[in-house]
């Protein structure tokens, strides 16, 4: 017994000249957050024919850089295009140079298959409109209380079509260059005022207030993507995942 004892000591003992290897307990990476799962209304565009009055997708998102907080976030969301809310490739530098949280948008599994496909389907146009287009789009929060930044910046990437990537914004207001889009947009708003302080007021609404619903339309989305002149109610509370 003794003898089974050492053997096993010496089969599961790390040799000394590596334990320096080991990061402390505080040193160890965070494991990541829960995916998040929720809806994704878009406002601003028609992306994909609709059968039911609503540009809504089934939606969930896994971590893939810094701490994104997912447990906070709302279960629904609400993703806003403009013509020049700013150009992909001076956000993708941006964030190669700031190094905020990123996370992966990717289209959920719903219990019904034919749904599924479906949500699936929409999901890839989307992403591949946005790629087409280097069309980029926010996603503020709407439980101000919870979080306290601007919210999300989602952008396609050519890594991994069919997805989307999502720099999180939790405690920080969104780049300058985001939130001033045009001149129209930035006489009613200072350049350093977050986009988060602009959107709640209408993000959880089936419509915008009529003043920034006329700005919203002075900034209509690139002539290649299709632009929607309503907008889709805010989404709907059943859930349809296994």
């Amino acid at each position: 017994m003794v003898s089974q004892q050492h053997n096993a000591a010496m089969v599961f003992r790390l040799p000394t000249h590596l334990e320096s290897f080991l990061p402390a307990p505080n040193e160890q990476p965070m494991s990541p957050s829960r995916p998040w799962r929720g809806t994704i209304a878009l406002h601003g565009v028609n992306a994909f024919e609709r059968t039911n009055g609503h540009q809504q997708l089934y939606v969930t998102a896994a971590e893939t850089e810094g701490e994104n907080r997912m447990e906070a976030w709302p279960t629904n969301l609400a993703m806003y295009f403009s013509r020049r809310s700013c150009r992909l490739s001076d956000l993708q530098e941006w964030v190669r140079r700031h190094k905020p949280p990123l996370c992966m948008f990717m289209p959920d599994r719903l219990t019904d298959s034919s749904a599924s496909k479906a949500n699936e389907s929409k999901f890839r146009t989307l992403a591949k409109l946005m790629m087409d287009s280097h069309a980029v789009a926010l996603i503020p929060w709407n439980s101000p209380g919870r979080l306290s930044g601007s919210g999300i910046i989602v952008f396609p990437t050519s890594t991994a079509t069919g997805l989307l990537v999502g720099a999180v914004f939790l405690n920080s207001p969104f780049p300058d260059f985001v939130v001033s889009p045009s001149p129209n947009f930035a006489s009613t708003t200072s350049s350093s005022q977050s986009f988060a302080q602009i959107a709640p007021s209408y993000s959880s609404r089936s419509s915008y207030p009529p003043s920034s619903h006329r700005q919203y339309n002075s900034q209509s989305p690139p002539d290649n993507f299709p632009h929607s002149p309503d907008y889709p109610s805010s989404a709907n509370s059943a859930y349809p995942w296994p």
